[in-house]
Parts: structure tokens; sequence; C-alpha cells
């Protein structure tokens, strides 16, 4: 690249978008947004429908080893979901 390359290649990435290009932008922004707030919720819901089955299960049958396995399958989940949210903080 010759430094007349790399004047124009700066000048392009300081200019400030039109406002056409803004609006499309921010709705591409708010359409992002929009997607992980129902992406979260209905990641909640499903761990508590799966929570709610799972302690169901070992509610009918409470044996040592259901409840072992209920317990982590339920901490599972939670640390799953941790490291989902912790993803989509990034």
């Amino acid at each position: 690249m010759s430094d007349f390359d790399l004047e124009r290649l700066g000048d392009v990435w300081r200019q400030q978008p039109d406002a056409a290009e803004m609006e499309r932008l921010q709705r591409t922004a708010a359409a992002v947004s929009r997607r992980a707030r129902y992406s979260q919720i209905v990641d909640v819901a499903a761990a508590v429908a799966i929570a709610g089955v799972v302690i169901s299960l070992v509610a009918s049958n409470p044996r040592g080893d259901a409840v072992l396995m209920g317990t982590a399958a339920i901490l599972v989940l939670l640390y799953s979901n941790f490291r989902q949210r912790k993803l989509r903080q990034v």
C-alpha cells in the first residue's frame, strides 16, 4: 500500500456516516437487541420448564440416586445458562 492509499483510507474512515446510514445502523442495532432479549427469555423459560420436569421426576421417585441425578442435571443447567449469559455480554 502506498501513502496515498493510506491517506485515502484514513479520509474514508474519518467521514461521518450520512443520516440514512445512521438510521439503518440504529434499526439493525435495535433488531439485534430485540432478538437477544427474546433469546434470553426463551432460554430462561426453557430452563424453568426443564427444572420443573426434573423436580417432578425426583419428587415422584425420591430415591437417593434419582435425587443425585436430578440435582446434577439442575446444576448443569444453571452452569450452562450462566456461561451463555457471560458469552452474550461479551
